[in-house]
Parts: structure tokens; C-alpha cells; sequence
């Protein structure tokens, strides 16, 4: 959860809640390094302290250059609280950036509404969480795919949005993989 530009990261590790402040007051908000994101290496470094290699601060730049309105507009606090929110909800469904693919795999299956007509399930393909925001369901997979402009339901694989296609670039992960590959 966040409060303010302050990002709450509850750890199994941890008896409590731990804190993490995203850019005090005076610590120079934007930088050239993060191309203005209100979170730097350091500070990512911090917060996924355990990350799986294949999450890089740079391959997380990278993607956010698809986007480029993303926690760069509304002002020095409200870029702050929307880029602790994306980390907290990222931090939330990867545990801490450690997991590539939802570890549930008994609700694999079960992620498909066949009364969904706008986005129907393709036959034999499974709609679990992948990456670093881990959606679910054929009808998220098929919203994802139309603002992506990727065929996210199938027959092809379901792609990362780190693919070439999709950013012309690196994006979340450290290489370019198809999100079924594990590791």
C-alpha cells in the first residue's frame, strides 16, 4: 500500500510493515538516470532487495518509456504517489519481484469465463498471472491485448509486455522471453 509518496511493503520476513519513502523533499526528484521517475536505482534496489535477475531497474525504465504520461504528470507528489502505488501492487503480486508466473498453479484452469464473448477464451490456452503485474482471466488478457495492440488470447503464446513488438526495446525483465518460460 501507499500513503502519500511513501510505499508500505509488508514482508514475510518482517514482524510489521516496512517503509520505504520515494524521494524526500530535497533529494532531487527527477535525475537523468531514472529519465525523470520519481524512483531511483538506488531506492529500487531497496525496496526488491530479493528480486528475481530476471527484474532490472533498467529494464524497468526501459518499459516505462512506452508510457510516456506514466507518474510524470499532476505534480512532485502525485508522480510520487502513483509510482508507490505501481511498485506496491507489483511488489504485492510478485512477492517483492521474485516470481515470474503465478505460483498458485491449481487456479491455472480456472482463470477462463467461457460466458465472455467479447473476450472468449482460446481453446487450451491458460490466462494465469505472468510478469510483473500478473494478470488474470481471458477477459483481462483480452482487454491488456486490444490497448497493447497484441493478441494476448491466442493460439499464439501469451507474450510479455517486454516483447520487441510491443516497446521497440527491453522493457520490465532483463531480456526479451516469452512469459511461459520460467525460471
Amino acid at each position: 500500500m501507499n500513503k502519500g509518496a511513501v510505499l508500505y511493503a509488508n514482508r514475510s520476513s518482517a514482524s510489521k510493515w516496512e517503509e520505504f519513502v520515494i524521494s524526500p523533499a530535497g533529494s532531487g526528484f527527477s535525475s537523468p538516470q531514472t529519465g525523470g521517475f520519481a524512483v531511483s536505482e538506488q531506492q529500487f534496489n531497496q525496496i526488491f532487495p530479493n528480486r528475481n535477475g530476471f527484474y532490472t531497474y533498467s529494464g524497468l525504465i526501459a518499459a516505462l518509456g512506452a508510457y510516456p504520461g506514466f507518474a510524470k504528470t499532476g505534480g512532485a507528489t502525485i508522480e510520487k504517489q502513483e509510482a508507490a502505488a505501481f511498485l506496491a501492487n507489483v511488489y504485492h503480486e510478485t512477492g517483492g519481484l521474485y516470481y515470474i508466473v503465478e505460483q498458485n498453479k491449481a487456479n491455472y484452469s480456472h482463470y477462463s469465463d467461457p460466458s465472455n464473448t467479447r473476450y472468449p477464451s482460446a481453446p487450451g490456452k491458460q490466462y494465469y498471472g505472468r510478469g510483473p503485474i500478473q494478470i488474470s482471466w481471458n477477459y483481462n488478457y483480452g482487454a491488456a491485448g486490444e490497448a497493447l495492440g497484441l493478441p494476448l488470447l491466442g493460439p499464439t503464446r501469451v507474450w510479455s509486455l517486454e516483447t520487441p513488438r510491443s516497446l521497440g526495446k527491453r522493457g520490465c525483465g532483463s531480456g526479451t522471453r516469452r512469459l511461459g518460460q520460467e525460471r
